[in-house]
C-alpha cells in the first residue's frame, strides 16, 4: 500500500502526499481515483477478514481489534523459542533482568493485568520459583524469569504426579530410586563379582563409576524470549 503514483491524483509534488491544494502558488488541490479508494478499502477489508472479524461500516473499531487479535502472535513476557544467538527486535532472552516499569510500560502493563493470567510473584519468592515473573522492588520495577540450560517440565496442576509443585519452581536433578542384581563369587576367602556360592558377610564391591558430569537425555540447544514489545 502506498500513495498513487498516478499525476492525475494530484499529490503535492514536493511531499508526495495529499493536499487541499493552494491557490497562491497555483497547487491544485489533490482527488482520488476510484482505484486508489477500492485499493485503500480492500487493504482495510483484508486485514478485518483476516482476523476473523466480519466488515461493517458502522463499526469504527474494526481495524483496532483487528490489529489486537493479530498481534495476539506476541504475547508480551511469554516464552517462544529461537534460533538465534542474538534476540530478534523487539525481544529479550530469559536472563533473570530487573527491568524499569517506566521503560517496558507495555510489557508491565500485561504482566500485571489479571484478564492475561500471567502468575507474578515477590522478588523473594523468585527465589525458589525463577520460571516466574516478579514485582521487582514492589514500585518502579520488574523482574524477568530465567532458565539457562533447563529443561522444561508442564506443571502438574493436579498435584497427583508431580506432587508439592507450584507454578515457576526450580527442581534439582535426581535418579529415581532403584537397585542392580550383582552375581558374587568367593574364592580364598574373597569376593569379586562373578558366579559362585558361598555366604557373603562384612563384604562389599563397587561397580566402578560410569557416565559423566550430569544426568540428562537428548536434547538441542534453543533461546527462549519473550517480546517486550
Amino acid at each position: 500500500m502506498d500513495y498513487p503514483s498516478d499525476p492525475a491524483a494530484r499529490l503535492d509534488p514536493s511531499t508526495g502526499k495529499f493536499t487541499d491544494g493552494n491557490p497562491a502558488t497555483d497547487l491544485p488541490t489533490s482527488r482520488d481515483s476510484a482505484d486508489y479508494q477500492n485499493m485503500v478499502f480492500d487493504s482495510l477489508i483484508n486485514l478485518i477478514e483476516g482476523a476473523g472479524l466480519t466488515p461493517d461500516e458502522e463499526d469504527l473499531t474494526l481495524v483496532l481489534q483487528a490489529v489486537t487479535s493479530l498481534a495476539g502472535g506476541r504475547r508480551l513476557g511469554e516464552p517462544f523459542w529461537h534460533i538465534g544467538e542474538t534476540p530478534p527486535n523487539g525481544a529479550m532472552e530469559y536472563a533473570e533482568q530487573i527491568l524499569n516499569r517506566s521503560e517496558y510500560p507495555e510489557l508491565w502493563s500485561y504482566i500485571s493485568d489479571p484478564v492475561n493470567g500471567m502468575k507474578l510473584i515477590t522478588q523473594a519468592e523468585a527465589a525458589s520459583r525463577p520460571g516466574c515473573w516478579h514485582t521487582g522492588d514492589g514500585s518502579t520495577t520488574f523482574g524477568a524469569p530465567v532458565f539457562f540450560s533447563d529443561f522444561i517440565r508442564v506443571w502438574d496442576s493436579t498435584g497427583l504426579i508431580d506432587t508439592g509443585r507450584v507454578l515457576g519452581s526450580f527442581q534439582t536433578d535426581e535418579l529415581k530410586s532403584h537397585n542392580h542384581s550383582l552375581g558374587l563369587r568367593k574364592s580364598n576367602n574373597s569376593y569379586d563379582s562373578g558366579s559362585g556360592n558361598g555366604p557373603m558377610t562384612g563384604s562389599s564391591l563397587n561397580s566402578g563409576d560410569t557416565g559423566g558430569t550430569e544426568t540428562r537425555p537428548r536434547n538441542t540447544a534453543l533461546m527462549l524470549c519473550f517480546w517486550y514489545q
